[in-house]
């Protein structure tokens, strides 16, 4: 999308950093998951209409992590923004009673925390990120 000052997100929406090539895949991942039902938008957070746009968002937290906003405007952050998105995916809904569960929750945990470890090692060897990082 262009930056336009009218432009509005359509929610439920993931933010994903387009500069980071983990993050791209991830959101190309949700795309293909359910492509028909478009039920979650996936945006580029480095669009500066959004925070003019949607003052509830603040862009220095949206690059820290992810961000999922349901319909309500509800902000998941981390790992509760995964199991919110994973409840809309009927390829991933089938499994929601896993996620769900003590142990679901677990293994949500070590990956996004797994997957946060190797976003951090990318971001110390990649250029435009170092530029980012505090």
């Amino acid at each position: 999308m262009e930056e336009n000052k009218k432009e509005s997100l359509n929610f439920p929406v993931v933010l994903f950093d387009s500069k980071c090539p983990m993050c791209v895949r991830f959101a190309q991942g949700i795309s293909k998951l359910d492509p028909e039902s478009e039920k979650i938008n996936v945006v580029d957070l480095h669009q500066r209409w959004i925070y003019e746009n949607h003052s509830f968002l603040d862009y220095e937290k949206v690059q820290e992590d992810i961000h999922f906003i349901n319909e309500d405007h509800k902000i998941f952050i981390g790992k509760e923004a995964i199991s919110q998105m994973a409840m809309l995916i009927p390829q991933v809904k089938k499994f929601n009673w896993l996620i769900e569960s003590e142990s679901g929750q677990k293994a949500l945990e070590y990956f996004y925390n797994a997957t946060n470890r190797l976003k951090t090692s990318l971001r110390k060897s990649c250029p435009e990120c170092t530029k980012r990082v505090r």
